[in-house]
């Protein structure tokens, strides 16, 4: 799907000053002007510029910095534009919907590329060919510029760092693209560069100058032994930043709007790279926890209209809204709604990165158990796993029954301490003895002085019993006696060991 270069426009104006990107142009045009004003530094005191290729100890960390954090969010909210989540918040998080590892896999197949570019000009300055290095360095940087769209839609088809190098990958991506709109976007962008710079050259740069040198004078004049940066100079500095980063995330975010978008109509599209078998896991996956998707050939369940419609707050079922107000139910619901259509096409990682803000930290499991629910039903991980537990805990039935066959099988050591009596105690309730035993294995051991020991040891003999091992109930219950004896809990448990013996 082609959009218009308005269109185009429109989309990387969006993304660009959007939060989570606004961010990020603050945050590397801050560690840019403490580039800049540390090489200035340099050149005050030692009365000669710093070489560009030679950086300071705080400089190069500095650079490393801000060029992994450009090239982690430049990618990213390129994926984002491609799986046209152009409604949804940009993540403050450096990765939301790209493999975390992607941006380090190309910086070290790039410094493999670099190493043998500085043994190509380690050769040319040893023939003291000028010229020869000047040619170099000018035809690496054409060369990135002109394929940076190309490479980037690469890697992201491919979740590889090699397709960056692959000049196969670029003929499809361009072709992807379409040869006269990747040009005219390129057109497009060398016309924002020169702007800048001739906004840098003509309006900052003499401003800086002039305050520069009068900065230094006026510690010359007032018997200063060192001079030290005017704080204009930060200010300045601080200002090209701004526009040199905002530039960057622009230009970058115009290539992406022109990448082919994961809302095609296209029927192979929704397969989102998956042969049948893997789409039938997924939503086998999805259906064994209770999520029933809306397909992809069915229309009415399009992601606009789903947006549009009136919200279905059955989708809420499940989840405890005591504590939501109904604009928060409804924008839920919408959100829900939507990403139950991506991952009913297999956009994965689109409807996951849709439903990723509700199930952080900040989002308690039992009001956004929905959300819970379709994340861990495709990615169980572990801290989903902690943050259900606790809803569990505080008798959240859903968020139990969802993590059951997990702590059926987990380490009780893994999960907090304080989790496991009310997780026992729940199982209990629902007559989950097996479960019960598996929480309180080895409490003791683990947490010797829990004050909820004896209560779990309690549930456990109890379950025991339940469970047709009485005999083994009651040697713990003995046991737990013997320890505890003078324990304000000791009436309890021999008041449980005499209720098992009239038992017998």
């Amino acid at each position: 799907m082609n959009d218009s270069l308005a269109t185009n426009l429109q989309r990387a104006l969006r993304f660009t000053f959007k939060s989570g990107t606004l961010v990020y142009i603050l945050i590397t045009a801050v560690i840019f002007c403490l580039i800049c004003t540390d090489n200035l530094e340099y050149a005050l005191k030692h009365h000669v510029p710093r070489d560009p290729l030679s950086p300071g100890g705080t400089a190069l960390i500095l650079q490393t910095i801000a060029l992994l954090l450009l090239l982690y969010k430049l990618l990213d909210n390129s994926e984002r534009m491609r799986l046209s989540l152009d409604d949804e918040p940009v993540s403050f998080a450096p990765v939301s919907v790209i493999s975390g590892t992607l941006p380090l896999r190309l910086t070290g197949l790039g410094l493999l590329v670099m190493i043998a570019l500085g043994a190509i000009a380690a050769a040319l300055a040893f023939m003291q060919s000028r010229t020869g290095l000047q040619l170099l360095g000018g035809l690496v940087l054409l060369a990135g510029f002109i394929l940076n769209p190309a490479i980037t839609l690469a890697m992201l088809k491919t979740d590889t760092a090699s397709a960056a190098f692959s000049p196969r990958q670029w003929g499809d991506a361009i072709s992807d693209i379409g040869a006269g709109r990747y040009f005219a976007l390129l057109g497009i962008a060398v016309a924002l560069i020169a702007v800048a710079i001739l906004f840098i050259v003509f309006l900052i740069a003499p401003a800086m100058q002039q305050n520069l040198v009068a900065g230094v004078m006026q510690q010359a004049m007032s018997g200063k032994s060192t001079i030290s940066v005017p704080g204009t100079m930060y200010i300045y500095y601080l200002l090209i930043g701004l526009v040199l980063m905002t530039l960057a995330f622009f230009n970058q975010h115009l290539y992406a709007s022109a990448f082919p978008r994961e809302d095609s109509d296209d029927p192979e599209s929704f397969s989102y790279g998956m042969n049948a078998a893997e789409m039938e896991s997924i939503s086998a996956a999805l259906a064994g926890h209770g999520v029933t998707p809306p397909t992809a050939e069915d229309k009415s369940a399009a992601p606009a209209a789903a947006a549009e419609a009136a919200p279905d707050f059955s989708l809420l079922a499940d989840a405890d809204t005591s504590g939501m107000d109904i604009g928060t139910q409804k924008t839920f619901v919408l959100a829900l709604a939507r990403a139950d259509t991506l991952l009913g096409s297999n956009k994965i990682d689109a409807g996951l990165a849709l439903l990723a803000p509700y199930a952080d930290e900040a989002h308690d499991a039992a009001a956004y158990f929905p959300a819970y629910r379709r994340i861990y039903a495709l990615k169980p991980e572990y801290e989903l796993l902690q943050r259900l537990a606790a809803a569990a805990a505080h008798g959240h039935a859903p968020s139990f029954e969802l993590i059951r066959p997990e702590l059926e099988r987990i380490d009780p050591a893994t999960l907090p301490a304080d989790l496991i009596y009310p997780l026992a105690q729940f199982a209990a309730r629902q007559q989950h003895y097996p479960l019960v035993l598996t929480l309180t294995r080895g409490f003791a051991q683990h947490h010797p002085d829990h004050p909820q020991l004896i209560d779990n040891y309690l549930l456990a003999a109890r379950a025991l019993a339940k469970t047709g091992h009485a005999e083994r109930a009651q040697q713990l219950l003995t046991q737990m006696l013997s320890r505890f004896a003078h324990h304000e809990k000791a009436a309890q448990i021999r008041a449980t060991l005499n209720l098992l013996q009239q038992q017998r």
